[in-house]
């Protein structure tokens, strides 16, 4: 099967003649009882784009992502991925979710890991085809992780480990990327390893939201930052967002006051 036939469960995607945002939402919020975790966001992600959600524990981020990937339903609002509603856009998105929600020490391996990325494509007795091994071997390729595709997952470390989580994305043909807290309990050297395949898949066409807390690594390696504290703080690049009155918003003004600007 091959990339564009598996995206042919998305027949929509097809019919539009003019460049689609990757990430639409419009006005969206998110209740929860009497509680608003999301109010009133726009924006739209261009396809292609590198984008970070930053924002203080509690602003929603985690919510949007899920949102986004057609887990919860908006209560006012739309989101849309390349025109489509998620609920009928799951083969375009894939999500990495937090590390400490998985159970790491499953006994399965890095394959077993990424071939669950075809599940949609495989029959009913789960037969893996050439073309499903194809795609999970070049999947582990472009995360730099084909060489421990035996290995069980539990011995990688933090950082290789979002790595299969993200060549799973990628083997389902996902065009674009949830990831949350990715950079959670991932030492600096693994960060780096990781934002540089990250960047690699947006310059060959994927695009990526991941939500993030390290603002002073991540401000210069991002193409678009959205700022979010319950409601839409910021939009745009961290150049423009990053400014002392958003800070101050997101975090409050001791953030300010402590002299840098991309420190948390």
């Amino acid at each position: 099967m091959t990339h564009s036939q598996h995206q042919d469960h998305n027949p929509e995607l097809e019919t539009h003649t003019s460049p689609l945002p990757a990430v639409d939402a419009h006005s969206t919020s998110v209740t929860y009882g009497e509680n608003t975790v999301l109010n009133d966001v726009t924006f739209a992600v261009p396809s292609g784009a590198f984008v970070g959600i930053v924002g203080p524990n509690g602003a929603g981020k985690s919510t949007l992502l899920k949102t986004l990937v057609g887990i919860i339903e908006p209560s006012a609002g739309s989101v849309h991925i390349y025109g489509i509603n998620p609920s009928r856009s799951r083969g375009l998105v894939g999500y990495v979710p937090q590390s400490e929600s998985v159970n790491w020490v499953f006994p399965v391996t890095v394959w077993d890991v990424v071939m669950m990325g075809r599940t949609p494509s495989l029959g009913a007795f789960r037969y893996e085809t050439r073309d499903d091994k194809h795609a999970v071997m070049d999947a582990l390729h472009r995360v730099g992780l084909l060489h421990r595709k035996d290995d069980m997952i539990h011995s990688l470390s933090g950082g290789q480990r979002q790595r299969v989580f993200v060549a799973r994305a990628l083997a389902q043909d996902a065009r674009v990327l949830l990831l949350d807290e990715a950079f959670g309990g991932v030492d600096v050297g693994s960060q780096y390893e990781l934002v540089a395949v990250l960047r690699q898949l947006c310059e060959e066409g994927q695009t990526i939201l991941l939500t993030t807390h390290d603002l002073a690594n991540m401000a210069r390696r991002l193409d678009m930052v959205l700022c979010l504290n319950g409601h839409l703080c910021a939009w745009g690049p961290p150049d423009e967002v990053f400014t002392p009155d958003v800070l101050e918003e997101l975090y409050g003004p001791h953030v300010v006051s402590a002299g840098s600007s991309y420190t948390i």
